[in-house]
């Protein structure tokens, strides 16, 4: 879970291309993304929550091992294969209007997320590097 005084939830949230939804509580919004497999199972699964009123966000990052996913706990990091076609809709769902490999990094370091290349230009892996401090997994 990323949240906290700092601004990486908030960030987070705002690098999220995809609709805003209002909650059953008053000036309270959220933000959701994930991404399934040709399996259709779900690889990761991204959930932000901001408040108006107060100016708070947090969000929720969970990755799952699968098919098409690697989770490696020891190293930190967690690699999404991307099939044939869905690459394009799933770096649509941020707004990273340079073409920056690296899409979000927290304050801190704990968190990343950044897209890897082929030998080709063509975008092969979504990866997502964490620290264990400060995160759940």
């Amino acid at each position: 879970m990323i949240q906290g005084p700092d601004t990486d939830s908030a960030k987070l949230y705002d690098l999220l291309n995809v609709d805003e939804t209002k909650t059953d509580t008053p000036d309270v919004f959220t933000k959701s993304l994930n991404f399934k497999n040709e399996s259709s199972e779900i690889v990761f699964d991204l959930n932000c929550r901001q408040s108006k009123v107060t100016s708070t966000t947090s969000c929720n990052l969970k990755i799952f091992e699968g098919d098409n996913s690697y989770l490696k706990k020891s190293k930190n990091f967690a690699l999404v294969r991307v099939f044939s076609g869905a690459m394009d809709k799933l770096f649509s769902s941020f707004n990273n209007d340079n073409g920056i490999v690296e899409i979000f990094r927290s304050e801190e370091n704990q968190l990343s997320i950044s897209l890897d290349y082929d030998h080709d230009g063509k975008p092969k892996l979504f990866r997502i590097a964490y620290r264990d401090s400060g995160l759940t997994t």
